[in-house]
């Protein structure tokens, strides 16, 4: 299996994009397409994942691109979990961002998804608490 992985804006196919974000569980952002495309037109970085030209995977990441940035999502289909799509596109926004020293992740609760929190911890992030920090939110 090829994969490759490129630097997008507008080189996708949107509905690849809305059944990436279905098949994920993302369905807010799989419901407004548009406003989904308008978000990674404004992201620092958005970097998919293809492979025979169909959408996989996707990284999309904010922030300011001194002092810190955030990984605002990682999606990969599920047919597509477990063959290192995500461990690549995490390492190439690290690669690429590597002049930055603060890097946030935000998850679902993993608590109840241990295969999530390990797949974090493999790559070297650690929960906020082992900082001794704590992150608010407010979602609507």
């Amino acid at each position: 299996m090829d994969i490759i992985y490129k630097e997008i804006r507008e080189s996708y196919n949107k509905e690849e994009l809305r059944l990436l974000y279905h098949d994920t569980a993302w369905i807010n952002y799989g419901n407004d397409i548009d406003k989904t495309k308008r978000s990674i037109e404004k992201s620092l970085c958005t970097i998919g994942a293809f492979c025979n030209d169909k959408l996989v995977g996707i990284i999309r990441v904010i922030g300011d691109d001194e002092r810190i940035i955030y990984i605002q999502e990682l999606v990969v289909l599920r047919q597509y979990k477990r063959k290192g799509i995500g461990k690549t596109l995490i390492k190439l926004i690290r690669d690429k961002y590597k002049h930055i020293t603060d890097i946030v992740l935000i998850t679902d609760n993993t608590d109840n998804n241990p295969e999530t929190n390990g797949f974090y911890k493999t790559l070297g992030f650690k929960e906020a608490s082992e900082y001794g920090t704590i992150c608010y939110m407010k979602c609507e």
